[in-house]
């Protein structure tokens, strides 16, 4: 283990020290400590440290950092320095310039060396990691930008600048924090990855991970142009706007469009224009709409065809024209022509088969193996994301919306939670219940597909709201079934349907854009006006759906699946004792039936 060394109860730049025992030589090596330096005290090998370091300042190179044995120190005590190491990636950075953000003047280098392009080692301490510049190993351009990574990665990417910027987020509103393992999987879940994806710790190029190595592009294209445009500082602006829409879409179960949509783009970049200076010096400031416009559109079409890529060399070839065509343009302050862009990416491919061929074996990587699509989640609902924070199923029926804001919240007078598979809808609602301000608040429990165990009663009175919906992944998505002809065939047909289609839950919607179902393997009480399901599949023996009272009004089921019920514990409900009527009832493209044991349904 490596510590900080001090004198005179000041920490000393660059210095660590070791217990010099035989077992600390070889974590010294791997640690990469390969210089040595000599002197006749310890004053005199820290003098000779300084003037070596403010030479290499002075042409450029990264700063050394000096292990002293702990006997040299006087066998004094010091505090505990963690060494940090990993690699960074858009393709691997070579030559990029790594530092922690607790302490930026002491930086390393990425190697450059075949076969480890990319990794860095040597940073001691606690922070979060940034990596700039560098040259992109699978494109031979230069990168522009900054990429950022949370305390404790191994990996350094466009992706980890996500997470980061949601954590950092969180952390500086005052807001509950947000750890790296909660963003992590938001993030995952809006960029359309699977549930298991390790965006901190997954080289994605070395596993060929297509929907990591897809989305690290479509990121990256962006942070390249925005910092083309107006720095460092823009880029971090902008990408902290991307990661919340990105975060709020994967909270809420579902995947963001702002990396593909220029209208969402162009509407960060207008917010950060409009609320920051980090675009005032940029390049076409004059005209600063038409430069917007410009990146939002460009991002889109790119962006594009990032998304049908099939191997590294298809992503790379798209890379190249945005790291030395596109960025040149904005940062000359020069409109890209979209029409132009198709033949910009075919010269840069013409271009990168010449480099490809002359660099041989030394990329570390082979640029035409199939991207492994396993990691994409091919099931996930695309979310449009409103500047309020209002998430919309594009699909869904018309006045219907699901508003959240990253991580659950309120939301105008709406209280949404995001639950997944495992956690608990009750959980959900009385947390959402904690929120409430306004009995016109409105709650909205969001659920991911997978099944749910548990019995769940729905009372927008005693939650103290006016409304209570609970949304399920096929939220929208109609269970129809045509039963034209013959009245005994069409309801063949239908319950074969219904049998064939959706009695799992391990299968997606057949529908367009269907999800895997979210079950809820209990039962659905009914106590209060205005209670809402879509989009379920409620399938329970001891009966789904019931309902506690008979004076119930604007109760809504649509879009979901009620079976699995013996007769006695069938959907019923007596009707009104009290003023003989019940409004507002919707019941529409359900599947209800699968009756066993008497009559019912």
């Amino acid at each position: 283990m490596f510590k900080n060394a001090f004198l005179n109860n000041n920490s000393i730049p660059n210095v660590v020290v070791y217990d010099d025992t035989a077992s600390s030589v070889e974590q010294k090596r791997e640690s990469g400590f390969d210089k040595k330096l000599t002197g006749s005290s310890t004053s005199d090998i820290l003098s000779k440290f300084r003037a070596l370091n403010e030479r290499r300042v002075q042409q450029g190179l990264s700063l050394l950092v000096l292990a002293l044995p702990l006997s040299a120190c006087g066998g004094g005590s010091s505090s505990s320095a963690p060494a940090v190491s990993g690699r960074a990636i858009d393709g691997y950075l070579a030559g990029s310039k790594v530092f922690l953000d607790s302490n930026p003047d002491v930086f390393v280098l990425t190697s450059d060396v075949a076969g480890s392009q990319g990794t860095f080692s040597g940073l001691f301490g606690t922070g979060s990691i940034v990596v700039q510049g560098g040259t992109d190993v699978a494109t031979g351009k230069s990168f522009t930008g900054e990429l950022r990574a949370p305390e404790g990665a191994t990996i350094v990417s466009p992706l980890t600048t996500i997470v980061e910027a949601v954590v950092a987020k969180a952390a500086k509103s005052g807001a509950a924090p947000i750890s790296v393992k909660e963003a992590q999987a938001q993030v995952a879940k809006g960029l359309g990855l699977s549930a298991d994806a390790d965006l901190i710790a997954t080289d994605f190029v070395a596993t060929g991970s297509a929907g990591m190595s897809k989305a690290a592009a479509q990121v990256a294209s962006v942070i390249s142009m925005v910092s083309a445009a107006g720095g460092t500082d823009a880029s971090a602006a902008v990408m902290a706007e991307v990661a919340t829409k990105i975060s709020a879409a994967g909270a809420a179960g579902g995947k963001s469009e702002v990396l593909t949509k220029a209208t969402e783009m162009k509407a960060i970049l207008e917010t950060v224009s409009a609320t920051t200076d980090v675009f005032a010096d940029a390049p076409g400031a004059a005209d600063l709409a038409s430069v917007i416009d410009n990146i939002a559109t460009v991002a889109e079409t790119v962006n594009a065809k990032i998304a049908v890529a099939v191997s590294i060399k298809d992503i790379a070839a798209t890379q190249q024209a945005v790291q030395e065509d596109f960025v040149a343009s904005i940062a000359s302050g020069v409109v890209v022509d979209v029409a132009a862009i198709d033949t910009l990416i075919a010269e840069a491919t013409a271009e990168l088969d010449t480099y490809i061929a002359t660099l041989g074996d030394d990329a570390g990587f082979d640029f035409d193996t199939v991207l492994d699509v396993s990691d994409i989640d091919t099931d996930i609902q695309v979310v449009v994301i409103s500047e309020d924070g209002t998430i919309t199923v594009p699909d869904a029926p018309p006045g219907v919306t699901i508003p959240v804001t990253g991580g659950g919240g309120v939301s105008g007078n709406t209280i949404t939670k995001a639950v997944m598979a495992g956690q608990s809808i009750s959980d959900a609602l009385a947390a959402a219940k904690a929120e409430v301000t306004s009995s016109s608040d409105s709650i909205v429990i969001a659920l991911g597909s997978g099944r749910f165990s548990e019995n769940v009663t729905l009372d927008a009175d005693a939650l103290g709201v006016a409304s209570v919906t609970i949304a399920g992944a096929n939220f929208g998505k109609s269970l129809s079934v045509d039963v034209s002809g013959e009245i005994s065939t069409g309801l063949s047909t239908a319950a074969s349907t219904v049998q064939g289609l959706y009695d799992t839950d391990n299968v997606a919607r057949n529908v367009t854009g269907g999800a895997k179902e979210t079950w809820i393997d209990g039962k659905i009480t009914v106590a209060s006006d205005n209670v809402v399901l879509d989009g379920l599949r409620l399938h329970s023996y001891n009966g789904s759906l019931k309902f506690d009272g008979n004076d119930i009004d604007n109760f809504v089921v649509q879009n979901s699946y009620l079976t699995g019920f013996t007769g006695p514990n069938s959907v019923r409900f007596t009707g009104d004792t009290t003023d003989g009527t019940n409004t507002g009832w919707v019941i529409k493209g359900n599947m209800i039936g699968g009756v066993s044991g008497g009559v019912g349904g």
